[in-house]
């Protein structure tokens, strides 16, 4: 959330529009009551706070010392002449940078981005295992390729990666999201939000990089993927299994494969047995004695039992009818 001072209601709606329509949430605070609003609002609300925009203001060179006392968020003045003495009046104010308008919201969030690098010795991302989450304004990327959210989730995601490790509440990233003063929008909403961003994460990643924990909130990282996983691979597998007496064969694709455990995603939608005794196979041929896990969808989590002995691998091979053959037998899925 981005907190502009200008004594011009028409300046104040107008970076809040556009700043809405980059994905970013603006509030305009008239300077004659900022006094006030810092007093009253809380510390947690503060720390949701991106950056400090400083226009067109009577005290637009004693702001700066007002804010670092309760915020080390970014300072940000804009200066419409070309004042030299005026420019470096705020930058010895403590403002962090002085603009020059008119100027585009994106370089905005890049120049605070740039501040906060400086500031907190950060980098201008946070990589998770597979995951990047950028704080400039692109979209996060998965494996390398970009992960479409909507504007909403992706600022929760933002959000919480630039507050890795540390817990927050439910109010902070709304105040984040949505700002201090909308009152149209119920607070509740978040946990929708991030409900769909935890479903979307675990779909890409395999596993939820989001910690929640009731009454207290939401916390990012560290990696809480299955150290027993491998990393996804792309290669053909089958699920067998006896249904009244006569074999039946599952194609799946492999997505993650464990000494224990393995992630697949069935070729086609279909009831799975209910028999305890479920055989599972990968393309080199080996037979694991296995049990369903989970199923969301056509994703399955099976936990691996053991290998099954070759007479009895043969055997059932023999009885199977129409067996498909693997597309890729040469990729080497070892489990160690």
């Amino acid at each position: 959330m981005y907190i502009i001072l200008d004594d011009r209601p028409i300046v104040t709606e107008s970076y809040a529009a556009s700043f809405k329509r980059e994905g970013f949430c603006m509030v305009g605070v008239d300077p004659n009551e900022f006094n006030g609003w810092l007093a009253a609002t809380s510390q947690g609300d503060i720390e949701a706070i991106d950056a400090f925009l400083l226009g067109e203001c009577s005290e637009k060179e004693t702001l700066p010392r007002r804010i670092r006392q309760k915020s080390g968020a970014p300072i940000l003045c804009f200066n419409e002449g070309q004042s030299l003495m005026e420019t470096l009046n705020l930058l010895s104010a403590g403002a962090d940078d002085v603009l020059r308008k008119p100027i585009h919201p994106r370089e905005i969030v890049a120049r605070v981005s740039a501040i906060n690098r400086r500031l907190r010795d950060a980098s201008d991302k946070i990589v998770l295992d597979d995951l990047t989450v950028y704080f400039d304004g692109r979209e996060p990327e998965i494996d390398g390729a970009p992960l479409q959210l909507p504007r909403r989730e992706r600022r929760i995601l933002e959000y919480l990666a630039q507050n890795r490790g540390r817990r927050v509440t439910k109010s902070q990233i709304f105040n984040a999201v949505y700002g201090l003063f909308d009152e149209c929008v119920d607070e509740n909403v978040i946990e929708s939000h991030v409900c769909k961003l935890r479903k979307k994460l675990k779909h890409h990643l395999g596993f939820d990089p989001i910690e929640s924990q009731r009454f207290l909130g939401y916390m990012f990282g560290p990696s809480q993927k299955p150290q027993e996983l491998r990393q996804e691979t792309s290669f053909e597998g089958f699920l067998l299994f006896d249904a009244t007496r006569h074999k039946r064969m599952i194609a799946c694709r492999i997505l993650q494969l464990g000494a224990t455990q393995a992630r697949i995603t069935l070729t086609k939608d279909m009831l799975l047995p209910v028999e305890p005794f479920i055989l599972f196979e990968n393309c080199n041929g080996q037979l694991f004695q296995c049990e369903i896990g989970w199923r969301n969808g056509n994703e399955v989590g099976l936990r691996l039992l053991g290998l099954v002995e070759r007479d009895l691998y043969q055997e059932l091979m023999s009885n199977a009818a129409d067996r498909p053959v693997h597309r890729d037998a040469t990729v080497d899925c070892a489990l160690a």
